[in-house]
């Protein structure tokens, strides 16, 4: 393992981070900018490899979520990033009928404090860049317009392995990554 790389790309899929020191892993051998072809499961990474793994709509698709956390817990150093789509949002509008499971923020912020003992749990925006320009920009105003309406769109959970009083400083890592990357 590289010692430059710091944050592992979960289910990179076709929408990735396309920052300096990521690995790309997906279960698809046909996902754009993939490193690495492996099961989110069962990675094949040692211990504490990573100082960030970040997994972005990925947990929805899985048959066992537990596992997948496990194993994120496992191989990150101390911060693990979670994005879902908002069940709260979804209920009122069936966008994703091939997701497994439904995550509000109350039972997303249950299931992975059995894995991370420092969970914080934040609504934020997915707009899909999908299509030609004009229904890139017409998706961006029908998110935010329905954004005055519904709750947000999206679930992103930043959590730490050390509780809060002897946290590793990693915060500058996921913190710019939170800014930039509201897909």
């Amino acid at each position: 393992m590289n010692d430059d790389i710091a944050v592992l790309d979960i289910g990179c899929g076709d929408i990735c981070l396309n920052e300096p020191n990521v690995l790309h892993a997906d279960v698809d051998k046909k996902a754009s900018h993939l490193d690495v072809q492996c099961d989110g499961c069962h990675l094949p990474f040692t211990d504490n490899t990573f100082k960030v793994v970040y997994a972005s709509h990925v947990l929805e698709h899985v048959e066992n979520p537990f596992s997948l956390l496990a194993e994120i817990g496992r191989v990150s150093f101390d911060v693990a990033i979670v994005k879902v789509p908002n069940a709260s949002h979804y209920r009122l509008f069936s966008e994703a009928p091939d997701h497994l499971y439904g995550w509000t923020s109350f039972n997303l912020e249950n299931l992975l404090r059995r894995h991370f003992p420092s969970v914080q749990v934040y609504g934020s925006y997915r707009i899909t860049p999908k299509g030609n320009i004009l229904m890139r920009k017409l998706n961006t105003i029908k998110t935010y317009g329905l954004s005055l309406f519904v709750e947000k769109n999206e679930l992103t959970a930043v959590c730490h392995k050390n509780p809060p009083n002897v946290k590793i400083r990693c915060n500058h890592v996921w913190k710019g990554m939170l800014e930039r990357h509201t897909f």
